[in-house]
């Protein structure tokens, strides 16, 4: 080929995964029937292609993978895991490696020429040979989970010299009027390793109402119980809301130390306590018995919208 006919091409791998397994096909052996620029025949790849003129990166990835197995992605969930420059004797790709989560359908042997079998293939086990473009999508996923996915171990430093600090417990009482101190009030406790127990991180607005608020109020309630103390947090200290009192009256029932914060100074006021106010059976008081396991919710930060 003469040096000015020589062109690179861009073409794009789709790494999709479900349950830490990912789908690979077979390339057939055959190289005129396996049909790839970079010698992939008898290789395990995953779904991929050329982009086409005028294409999106994100409507080559969902026309490949249609074409090539009959699964549709969402492409507007796919995340960019890696860029690659691969180059033999007679080819040059730039590979674009897209990770994704989210699709629909099973996989079926579309281009029966090409590709004879789609498998999924656990990370831990991963067959071989693998088309190098993909080994390399692969890699990069592996390494930028490591500490996070079952199929790596973890790195001691990043974890040992923090699992021995223990921080108090403490339940954050917040009018709802007040709500968007939230994040504010989790920092002014963070800051004195206070760990914070913050019914408006952790359930936001009854989590945008999508749940009945009586099941917010008694998971609410079992934090208070669970907490080593509780802090009040408000502007004004004699108009209280009447779920911020029953949960200084479950407080003192539970016989947790209370202390008061003015806000927006997040300064202590010492001279109220709860006996200072005149709490009866307010709204969450009758949910106070019902007891919940508490649960520590652990996933990835690739994942943290959901």
């Amino acid at each position: 080929m003469s040096e000015e006919k020589k062109k690179i091409g861009v073409g794009f791998g789709v790494m999709i995964l479900r349950d830490g397994k990912v789908l690979l096909g077979y390339r057939n052996i055959d190289p005129v029937k396996a049909d790839s620029a970079l010698h992939g025949e008898g290789t395990w790849t995953m779904p991929g292609g050329k982009l086409h003129f005028g294409e999106t990166f994100e409507d080559g990835a969902e026309r490949e993978v249609f074409e090539e197995t009959g699964i549709k992605i969402n492409k507007e969930y796919l995340e960019v895991t890696k860029v690659t420059n691969d180059i033999v004797m007679d080819a040059h790709f730039v590979t674009l490696g897209f990770l994704c989560q989210q699709f629909t359908g099973e996989p079926e042997v579309k281009e029966p020429d090409e590709i004879t079998e789609w498998k999924w293939f656990d990370l831990t086990s991963l067959p071989n040979p693998i088309y190098p473009p993909s080994q390399k999508l692969l890699d990069a996923y592996v390494k930028k989970s490591k500490g996070f996915g079952p199929f790596s171990e973890l790195n001691k430093d990043n974890y040992q010299k923090y699992e021995s600090a223990e921080f108090k417990n403490v339940f954050f009482s917040i009018p709802s009027s007040l709500f968007y101190y939230r994040a504010d009030i989790s920092t002014f406790a963070l800051e004195q390793n206070i760990c914070p127990l913050n019914p408006y991180m952790n359930f936001d607005y009854n989590i945008f109402n999508s749940v009945p608020k009586e099941t917010v109020k008694i998971a609410s309630n079992n934090l208070v119980k669970k907490s080593d103390e509780v802090w009040v947090f408000a502007d004004n200290f004699h108009g209280l809301s009447d779920g911020v009192l029953s949960e200084i009256k479950l407080a003192k029932e539970s016989e947790k130390p209370v202390k008061f914060f003015k806000l927006p100074e997040f300064k202590e006021i010492k001279d109220i306590t709860v006996d200072t106010f005149g709490i009866d059976n307010y709204y969450g008081i009758k949910l106070k018995d019902v007891n919940w396991k508490t649960c520590y919710t652990a996933m990835t930060s690739q994942l943290f919208y959901y």
